[in-house]
């Protein structure tokens, strides 16, 4: 069956707009790597030349290191706990009720649609009220509620493909509690867990507006440090160090991308499977 000439001109046309918008999306962060490998001191063109310079510098930079490390300090532990607590929210969802869950659904997601800086004033204002001196906590505990919200979906979404009967067929041969949930459900939440993890890990490790406003004194994270340079000190080293975070961003984003797709396929294995099946059932039926 032959393709007719029109619609194989409106596919090609559309993928030239895809890529058109991909390459307008990820313009800026091309130019920043680019500079990042020029040799002038100064951000402007044609490029002198190509060094690794920078880099080097970036690296050499005693408060840079030291503002990573605290990004790292907050990242960590936020792709920690925020999986943990969607886990337990997921879990307690399925012996809810039908309205609960619906009530949970519907607010979840509501704080993605509030804007970083009012979500950021709101803590720091609950924070002055019960006392709380800015610190590394404070950046934690916004972080986490960050990306809570997006962890949840990841889980839940996981969670609702679990079927009862694995439990049941555990207990009929035998298997105590602590087995089910290791050789069962662990197994089929990983993958849910590792990219909600890795979401956090992103999410907090990138985050400007919350960090900004909760921190305290002494503890800069890698974006705030950043932003101090470019306003008072143009330095190449900057851009080697966003370069560096831009590529390990987007490997982090493919890993979370692989492993949906990985979802996206199950499902639609055991989707195809039970089709099967149901054709089978009618087939008999008549039969």
């Amino acid at each position: 069956m032959t393709v007719p000439r029109s619609r194989r001109i409106s596919s090609l046309a559309a993928q030239l707009y895809l890529w058109l918008v991909i390459v307008f999306l990820f313009m800026p962060a091309i130019v920043l790597v680019a500079f990042s490998f020029n040799a002038s001191p100064f951000f402007n063109l044609p490029f002198t030349g190509l060094t690794f310079h920078w880099f080097s510098k970036a690296f050499h930079n005693t408060a840079m290191m030291s503002a990573l490390g605290n990004s790292l300090k907050v990242a960590i532990p936020t792709a920690i706990i925020a999986p943990a607590i969607a886990l337990a929210t997921a879990l307690g969802l399925r012996r809810a009720s039908r309205w609960a869950r619906r009530g949970v659904d519907a607010a979840v997601p509501l704080p993605l649609l509030v804007p970083g800086m009012i979500w950021s004033l709101a803590l720091l204002l609950g924070f002055t009220r019960l006392n709380v001196e800015p610190s590394i906590w404070t950046v934690l505990v916004g972080h986490v509620l960050l990306s809570l919200p997006i962890v949840i979906l990841l889980v839940t979404t996981r969670l609702s493909s679990f079927k009862h009967e694995w439990e049941e067929a555990a207990e009929s041969l035998g298997a105590s509690r602590a087995m089910f949930v290791r050789r069962v459900v662990v197994p089929h939440m990983a993958p849910a867990l590792i990219a909600g993890a890795l979401m956090a890990f992103t999410i907090s490790f990138s985050d400007f507006v919350i960090a900004f406003f909760l921190t305290g004194q002494g503890f800069t994270t890698l974006p705030i440090y950043i932003y101090s340079l470019i306003r008072f000190q143009a330095d190449p080293s900057i851009t080697a160090m966003a370069s560096m975070l831009f590529i390990f961003a987007l490997v982090l984003f493919l890993v979370v991308a692989k492993l949906q797709g990985r979802e996206v396929k199950a499902a639609a294995g055991r989707a195809a499977l039970a089709s099967v099946g149901a054709t089978n059932r009618a087939s008999e039926d008549e039969s």
